[in-house]
């Protein structure tokens, strides 16, 4: 995005919340929410040697709550309550066909077919073939 808003290139395409933080923070850009797209989905977890458990499991536990979609969706990311989701339309439409990894086979699938070193598409793009 820096290299984008900094006049290199004339299309980006990247994440949601980087326009919207670019925007808000005055960069000029123009985004299109295109109809199909995947709900990109950020995993949080409480590590096994959390010195603080408890207290690092309630700030996962607020961060799923109400309030902390909410902080989510103003720093630019789509809220995932239903509830919170519609206080934030404007902000984020729903795609028509917003889909999930799950819909694509599930993260080893897509890492196999995307991804592999030898057989994946972005192996056969970075080695100039065609699929």
């Amino acid at each position: 995005m820096t290299s984008f808003v900094g006049g290199r290139g004339d299309v980006l395409i990247s994440y949601g919340n980087e326009a919207i933080t670019a925007e808000r923070s005055g960069q000029a850009v123009d985004y299109v929410v295109p109809d199909a797209t995947i709900l990109i989905e950020n995993p949080i977890a409480v590590v096994k040697s959390s010195h603080n458990p408890a207290q690092a499991q309630a700030f996962v536990g607020s961060l799923r709550g109400p309030d902390g979609q909410r902080e989510w969706a103003n720093a630019g990311y789509r809220p995932v309550l239903k509830d919170v989701a519609q206080e934030f339309s404007s902000t984020f439409p729903t795609p028509s066909r917003l889909f999930t990894i799950g819909d694509l086979g599930g993260w080893p699938a897509v890492d196999k077919q995307f991804f592999d070193r030898d057989n994946g598409i972005v192996s056969q793009i970075l080695a100039g073939g065609s699929r």
